[in-house]
């Protein structure tokens, strides 16, 4: 738990939105991993 908390104050120093989800029961939903139920990372960057 102290882990997922520092990794969230390190996202959230860059101005990274965090949104936390409890996947302690995705295996009843047979969703195989956690990639296998995120969307693909769209970063917003300035084009140089």
């Amino acid at each position: 738990m102290a882990l997922r908390a520092a990794a969230v104050k390190a996202l959230e120093r860059y101005d990274i939105g965090v949104i936390q989800v409890d996947f302690s029961e995705s295996h009843k939903f047979a969703i195989a991993s956690l990639h296998c139920a995120t969307l693909e990372l769209v970063c917003d960057q300035d084009e140089r």
